[in-house]
């Protein structure tokens, strides 16, 4: 007997396993990060992501610079450019620590929404965390 899983199955059952994850306190920074990402992939629309990355309640998952970077990277996919910034900058308010990657996606969208000057700006920093990290790392 042949069993045939689509791929709504697939995604039923990552819904699944995240709702009962998210029930019994199971999830962490990683777990967000990866399930932000899924999701964005198979058009969970940024709306209901943002609302997924406020409903969470651990602090330190929710300045975890992957989780963050997911949220960002899924904002710009769906050219929500203004929210992107708007919560990047949030994020820093509330801890987050911003990383290459965090800036390089930062950057990609001030690229694309043509904002030289804050790109300029956003630029002098990653130069500034390049070399911190070079000084650092000697």
């Amino acid at each position: 007997m042949f069993c045939s899983i689509t791929f709504y199955d697939i995604l039923l059952l990552q819904l699944q396993l995240f709702s009962w994850m998210q029930e019994n306190n199971k999830l962490d920074a990683l777990s967000y990060s990866h399930y932000i990402r899924f999701m964005a992939s198979h058009n969970l629309d940024a709306a209901k992501m943002l609302q997924l990355y406020h409903s969470i309640q651990n602090q330190s998952a929710k300045i975890n610079v992957l989780v963050c970077n997911s949220v960002l990277s899924c904002l710009i996919k769906k050219a929500k450019f203004n929210s992107a910034l708007n919560l990047f900058q949030q994020m820093k308010l509330d801890g987050l620590l911003p990383d290459l990657v965090t800036y390089t996606t930062v950057m990609s969208f001030l690229v694309l929404q043509h904002t030289f000057l804050k790109f300029v700006k956003i630029s002098c920093l990653l130069v500034f965390v390049q070399l911190h990290t070079l000084l650092f790392c000697l």
